[in-house]
């Protein structure tokens, strides 16, 4: 009989399949479970942040100013997202320049809509008005940054946007574009770019960047070789801190580099260098004090 299922009194009997056909089906719910399963570990939404969640620091031990700093707080949402940084630096002028003061009125604000995130640096402080361009991030499905734009508050004719490029889960290359009202056919009237590569070894830590200038796609005169060395074995405590600048290149390693090299050259001839080298505090599991 060729029908699947039998009346009988409003009831609905089926026939027993056979044995080539009961083959067919555990096949079918086997692969949809595979497929389940795999669409879950691919939506981030069900991915869980391990991400260390750090609320205070008593002392920053990242930034080479830092001395005797003292609680420098951060705010999150109830998604865990930062929301605020209070405390930082402001240049105060002296006799002969300016020197740089912690002082907690200084803050960065993060206002979150959807996948955009509008990041500003404000000050409370009499001494020091902050004057930056607030940055504008949209961020991807995997809540890392896909597009930055900063206005110029001087020109609002000149725009700077960059475009954040992956492989996997890290971060291969940044590419910068600074908007010119001018024409790029007319010589000289270019649209100046930027190209940043990143490196990583092994362990999944950044080790080098190169940032090399562009005229309409064409690498020319300035290059920056940024590198970073001497890993330890700590968590690392910057993770959640990507869209924060000081920051932003420590966030992306697994561990935290304790050296850090930068080169600068025009046209293959040097032009200037920086060696900054860190000693952290370490509790007994190994991984970095910061309180």
């Amino acid at each position: 009989m060729d029908a699947s299922y039998i009346k009988y009194n409003h009831l609905y009997y089926m026939n027993l399949p056979s044995k080539k056909e009961i083959t067919k089906i555990i096949t079918i719910l086997l692969f949809g479970t595979i497929l389940s399963s795999c669409s879950k570990e691919d939506d981030p939404k069900n991915v869980k942040n391990e991400e260390p969640l750090i609320s205070k620091m008593t002392v920053d031990p990242f930034n080479p100013n830092s001395g005797d700093v003292k609680d420098l707080i951060f705010d999150y949402d109830s998604q865990k997202r930062l929301i605020k940084k209070t405390g930082g630096f402001i240049q105060v002028p002296v006799y002969n320049g300016f020197i740089d003061v912690f002082t907690k009125d200084v803050y960065v604000s993060l206002i979150y809509n959807d996948n955009k995130v509008t990041v500003s640096e404000l000050s409370g402080s009499s001494l020091s008005t902050i004057a930056r361009n607030p940055s504008y991030y949209t961020l991807n499905n995997s809540n890392k940054i896909a597009q930055r734009e900063i206005p110029n508050k001087f020109n609002s004719l000149i725009e700077e946007k960059q475009s954040y490029i992956y492989s996997g889960n890290n971060l291969v290359e940044i590419e910068t574009y600074l908007k010119s009202p001018r024409s790029p056919i007319e010589p000289g009237d270019f649209i100046l770019t930027y190209s940043e590569k990143f490196y990583y070894d092994s362990n999944n830590n950044l080790i080098k960047t190169e940032y090399l200038r562009k005229n309409n796609g064409i690498e020319k005169g300035e290059k920056i070789v940024r590198t970073f060395e001497d890993y330890d074995r700590s968590i690392n405590p910057t993770k959640r801190f990507f869209l924060l600048d000081e920051y932003f290149y420590r966030s992306l390693s697994k561990n935290n580099f304790r050296k850090y090299t930068e080169v600068r050259s025009v046209d293959g001839i040097l032009n200037a260098s920086i060696e900054r080298k860190w000693t952290f505090i370490y509790d007994g599991n190994g991984n970095i004090i910061i309180n």
